[in-house]
């Protein structure tokens, strides 16, 4: 159950959710705008073949802003995240911790199992550990430190273990610091490439306002012109044509075409293990 703003997950729920017998994806990063950046164009698709997503961010993204005091810009946020989730007919939560200040501790442990459990994910979408941001690296190691303790009951007992645990997917990142990342899993995104860009210029505060504001431009403001939209649009669709690039020949194998849009993941050893052809059975996009 959310709390009455709707959008933040209580770690006081006894009791997994009633939800629709479909497969179900569950995308946990760090930030309000992060699930749809590691992988945005995956949850179009699963929306599209009928799953149930859920976005969940650790954080409350309540520093990403060089204007707004804290509160105001989590409410905000939460706001931008649940319009961003509907334009796929997905659900979006936070857990609630202060963006900037996510540590991996026994609550916050808890707060990531009982959400995971709860939702019950066929799969679960993450950071890598090595990722450039303290945020994103420790709600990444939430999930692994999840992994295994979702199917012992004993542990966090207030919401039931799961009867398996998720296949775990870290999303795409060129990193070269640690582990290399290794694509997987590959996903031809082109055609759900235009709402992957509306998804996440739903999220105004950061990619109208705060990251123009960052790279630069002080006069970053709360309107936009549209020649500034074309531009932000472009540049929120560079990722995954830089991964349809890197991985143009594994891509053209796979889709016996070429790709011009995709989303890359790695295959985490820590959840369920599946073969190559039941993974493409799961997650025949």
């Amino acid at each position: 159950m959310a709390t009455r703003s709707g959008n933040v997950l209580s770690a006081s729920n006894r009791t997994r959710e009633s939800l629709p017998a479909t497969r179900r994806l569950m995308i946990l990063g760090a930030h309000p705008d992060d699930c749809e950046w590691m992988g945005g164009g995956l949850a179009a698709l699963c929306a599209k073949a009928g799953w149930t997503v859920r976005f969940v961010s650790a954080t409350n993204g309540d520093a990403g802003h060089h204007e707004m005091p804290r509160g105001a810009l989590a409410a905000r946020r939460a706001i931008e995240a649940r319009r961003a989730a509907a334009r796929i007919g997905a659900t979006a939560f936070t857990l609630g911790e202060p963006d900037g200040r996510l540590f991996v501790t026994d609550r916050t442990t808890e707060k990531v199992v009982h959400a995971i459990r709860r939702f019950d994910p066929d799969v679960l979408v993450a950071h890598r550990v090595t990722e450039y941001h303290r945020d994103h690296r420790y709600a990444a190691q939430l999930v692994l430190d999840a992994s295994f303790v979702l199917q012992v009951p004993l542990v966090y007992p207030k919401v039931p273990a799961p009867r398996r645990v998720p296949v775990i997917l870290y999303a795409c990142d060129f990193f070269t610091e640690g582990t290399p990342f290794r694509a997987d899993v590959l996903v031809n995104v082109a055609a759900v490439l235009e709402t992957r860009t509306r998804m996440l210029l739903e999220h105004v505060s950061q990619f109208q306002e705060w990251i123009p504001w960052l790279n630069g431009n002080r006069d970053a403001g709360r309107r936009r012109p549209a020649t500034d939209l074309e531009d932000i649009s472009r540049g929120l669709e560079h990722r995954p044509r830089a991964i349809a690039r890197q991985y143009a020949a594994a891509l053209r194998r796979k889709y016996r075409r070429r790709v011009d849009a995709a989303e890359a993941f790695m295959l985490s050893e820590y959840g369920r293990r599946l073969s190559p052809q039941e993974l493409k059975t799961l997650l025949p996009f």
